[in-house]
């Protein structure tokens, strides 16, 4: 069965939650914390299986530190569990230096948009924009415009101790129409998802909007399943081509850059990319020192027994079914 992957948190460079975004609605909480990631694995089987067992969907969320699976949602059933990750044993230092690096890459990335920003077109984007919204969301849900649509808060990806990781392809699985921007960093990617995000709340649709781990202010994605419509911004480090039917391109960068933009910085634009790149691999270099001490505050924890574990998962089971 297909289950909808996702993040609703991200630790670095800094604390950013949607916890309430996704659970608040929902009848039935679970929250555990303070266990280490082996029981919460074994929880999170059990009730997976039972998901399975059931028939029913279910949302699947992963910790963006060690991409572990850390809670379930079971919109069927109007329920949820979140289990934090235990804190590691004296990680603050790491966490410092991974955040120093991650907001460096950040600054390097703002003298990137600074270039684009001067050779972007953005009333031709406005213009653009609006044509989009009319093309999506021209017919409301309802037709006396009665009813606005609500927003849900998430992330696609993270920088894990592993490396980069996202779940694009599984979110998009059943959308039959996915539209790839392809701009720069600068050309107003941000702007035009948040426009759509917003035409399509007032449409009155529900809209899926996924923000971007190291720099959660900004847009990644939207979706309106309700319209099988997608759009995301397709660039590096998530850069993925149109490969089925009802795959489209926004092209922001052929449409609103001046002409050979990549060309004339093209030295400038390359050294700003390794020195990012640098900044990121020095920054998950403490990402994976940060698991490593989670990992050894768990080794000191005593754990459930076989007895134990199974009472636990049952009265996690029998609360959320």
């Amino acid at each position: 069965m297909q289950y909808l992957h996702y993040f609703i948190s991200t630790e670095l460079p800094q604390t950013v939650t949607f916890y309430n975004s996704n659970f608040s609605k929902l009848s039935k909480i679970i929250r555990l914390s303070r266990y280490p990631r082996d029981t919460i694995s074994e929880v999170m089987g059990g009730i997976v299986k039972r998901v399975e067992e059931s028939n029913l969907k279910a949302e699947i969320i992963h910790n963006s530190l060690d991409n572990s699976v850390c809670g379930v949602i079971i919109p069927e059933n109007s329920a949820g569990i979140y289990c934090d990750i235990m804190p590691g044993m004296n990680c603050n230092e790491q966490k410092k230096k991974a955040s120093e690096f991650f907001f460096e890459a950040k600054k390097i990335h703002d003298k990137q948009e600074e270039i684009y920003i001067k050779n972007t077109d953005f009333d031709r984007l406005n213009n653009m924009t609006k044509l989009v919204e009319q093309m999506f969301f021209s017919v409301k849900k309802q037709e006396d415009n009665s009813l606005t649509g609500n927003e849900v808060h998430r992330f696609f990806g993270a920088i894990t101790a592993s490396g980069n990781v996202n779940y694009i392809q599984q979110i998009t699985a059943g959308i039959s129409n996915r539209y790839f921007i392809k701009g720069r960093p600068g050309t107003g990617k941000y702007t035009f998802l948040k426009k759509l995000a917003a035409a399509g709340v007032n449409a009155g649709y529900d809209v899926e909007v996924y923000h971007c781990s190291l720099d959660p202010k900004s847009l990644d994605m939207i979706i309106v399943r309700e319209l099988g419509l997608c759009v995301f911004d397709s660039t590096s480090p998530h850069e993925y081509f149109p490969e089925r039917l009802g795959d489209g391109i926004i092209d922001i960068y052929g449409l609103c850059v001046a002409p050979g933009t990549d060309e004339r910085f093209s030295t400038e634009l390359e050294i700003l990319q390794q020195k990012y790149n640098e900044m990121i691999d020095e920054g998950r270099s403490f990402v994976r020192k940060i698991n490593e001490a989670i990992t050894e505050k768990e080794n000191t924890v005593l754990h459930l027994n076989n007895s134990e574990m199974e009472k636990l998962v049952e009265e996690v089971i029998k609360s959320l079914f």
